[in-house]
C-alpha cells in the first residue's frame, strides 16, 4: 500500500509513504491469513492540541513521548524507517 493516510478523532493524524504485509505461508497452506512480517516506511504523525485548561501544555513533553512511541514502532515493526512528529499547539 503506498500513500495512505490515517486519522482518530480531529486530534491526530498521519500519512504513511509505504506499508508492505507479508503474510505467513505456513499460516496460509492451512487456510489461515497471519502477517509475518510488516514494512512501514516513512511513518509522520501530526497531534492537534487543544487549549490548555489550569495546567500548562508541556509541548517538549508531549514530543519527547511521541518519539519515544516511534522509536518503539521502529524497534518491534522491522524495516520501519524515517518518521517524523509534528506538535502544534
Amino acid at each position: 500500500m503506498r500513500g495512505a493516510a490515517l486519522a482518530f478523532d480531529d486530534r491526530v493524524s498521519g500519512k504513511i509513504q509505504s506499508l508492505e504485509l507479508y503474510p505467513s505461508i505456513r499460516a496460509l497452506l492451512t487456510g489461515n491469513l497471519s502477517i509475518s512480517r510488516m514494512e512501514v516506511a516513512s511513518l509522520a504523525l501530526s497531534l492537534r492540541l487543544h487549549e490548555p485548561g489550569e495546567e500548562p501544555i508541556d509541548i517538549d513533553e508531549i514530543e519527547a513521548q511521541i518519539r519515544s512511541l516511534l522509536t518503539l514502532l521502529a524497534a518491534t515493526i522491522p524495516g520501519m524507517t524515517r518518521g517524523s512528529v509534528e506538535v502544534n499547539a
